[in-house]
């Protein structure tokens, strides 16, 4: 399964949620700045996972963000991602 995690305040995120939907991937739109309910998973993803070291020391926050089955997406990641998913 296919978490995003995103913000209508990240214009970042409408183009990833625009290339999963022309690849008829089914997916969860989570958007973080709509409840705590979005915002803590997210954020316990954010402080486990190291792929966000580097963007938390550039004291951004890695959205959007993929969740797929576990593995972790952000970043240029999710452009090779969106690029080899079927």
């Amino acid at each position: 399964m296919i978490k995003l995690y995103g913000s209508f305040l990240w214009l970042d995120c409408d183009p990833v949620k625009e290339v999963l939907s022309q690849k008829n991937l089914e997916y969860t739109y989570l958007d973080i700045s709509e409840s705590l309910h979005n915002l803590k998973p997210f954020l316990k993803i954010r402080d486990e996972s190291d792929v966000f070291l580097k963007i938390k020391e550039q004291g951004r926050i890695g959205l959007p963000c993929i969740d797929f089955d576990g593995k972790i997406y952000v970043g240029e990641d999710i452009d090779k991602f969106l690029k080899n998913i079927k």
